[in-house]
């Protein structure tokens, strides 16, 4: 199973953290792109939350540039 399958698969939603793990970067640039609207998300409370499935697409997205 590659990456981008294994994260379509899970349920819960990824934390700022788990998303810059995932793709290899820095918090402050999944800040960047989810405040640029590059990476959606939704917030709850004042914490930003991503749906794998779109971290998946955003990663898809990036390999093909």
């Amino acid at each position: 199973m590659t990456r981008v399958q294994g994260l379509r698969s899970m349920r819960s939603l990824l934390s700022v953290l788990q998303v810059a793990n995932i793709i290899g970067s820095c918090i402050a640039t999944v800040r960047r792109y989810a405040a640029s609207g590059k990476l959606a998300y939704v917030r709850i409370g004042n914490r930003l939350r991503f749906d794998p499935s779109v971290v998946a697409a955003f990663l898809e997205s990036r390999s093909s540039e």
